[in-house]
């Protein structure tokens, strides 16, 4: 059946996270932040080890995280200078093709900073055209990410290491 841990661990991710939505939504009329609060999950699933080794993740996360929002930026910012010269699905291709490039070939330069979680984010900001494809709603996704999946982050560690969930972060 399923393990105790899991079980106070999935109440935990899925009430902060519900609690998060409902605070920014509700008092900052910031509605569209489900890929800001992409760290918790990818940390508390994707990276699928508890113990002291799962702490280096959250560094990965958070960087590679806004790594990807920034190439979403700048992508949207290169397609619109292309597409009045060569198209603009001819544009979009081209710097698809480029992005995905630097974030595998920046791989091998820092895997902190190009990493899969930077293609996730990537993506992600990409689906959300129009909701993200701007200036401000990138800015925003970003501070969204920062700020409110750093606070949500803490608060779950926070729980998790309270009730024995998780072990402490110990100096190596």
């Amino acid at each position: 059946m399923f393990k105790k841990e899991s079980l106070k661990a999935g109440v935990v991710v899925s009430g902060a996270i519900c609690t998060m939505l409902f605070v920014l939504i509700r008092f900052f009329s910031i509605a569209q932040v489900w890929p800001a609060l992409l760290p918790t999950l990818m940390f508390m699933i994707g990276v699928g080890m508890i113990g002291p080794a799962m702490y280096s993740q959250i560094k990965n996360i958070f960087v590679g995280g806004v790594v990807g929002l920034i190439l979403n930026l700048i992508q949207m910012i290169a397609v619109g200078l292309l597409a009045p010269t060569i198209g603009l699905i001819p544009a979009i291709i081209l710097t698809v093709f480029i992005t995905i490039w630097i974030i595998i070939m920046g791989g091998d330069i820092s895997q902190v900073v190009f990493s899969n979680y930077t293609f996730t984010f990537w993506l992600i900001a990409g689906a959300m055209i129009p909701d993200y494809y701007t200036l401000s709603g990138t800015l925003t996704l970003m501070g969204t990410l920062v700020i409110a999946g750093g606070i949500l982050m803490a608060a779950i560690l926070t729980l998790l290491i309270a009730w024995k969930v998780l072990p402490a972060p110990t100096k190596e």
